[in-house]
């Protein structure tokens, strides 16, 4: 796959997540996939009431966004990992 396409791919699932209701929308990954397509500061406002309340995994995004950094990487574990 291209890099416009997976840009493109990326775009089109933040669209869908952001369709969801307020209650049922996933703040953290919206803000992580802002910053993999390189809208940085949307990215960190998306996350500034989770990093508030503690959330290390915000709190890692807002930091690489602060950076430029579009990289797509690991920045937590799920509850699911083993």
């Amino acid at each position: 796959m291209s890099a416009p396409q997976t840009l493109e791919n990326m775009s089109c699932l933040l669209a869908l997540k952001r369709a969801l209701p307020m209650d049922k929308r996933d703040w953290i990954l919206e803000g992580e996939l802002l910053r993999e397509i390189g809208r940085f500061a949307e990215a960190i406002a998306v996350l500034e009431v989770q990093a508030a309340d503690g959330s290390t995994r915000a709190g890692i995004i807002i930091s690489k966004a602060k950076e430029g950094n579009a990289l797509v990487c690991e920045v937590g574990r799920s509850r699911f990992s083993f």
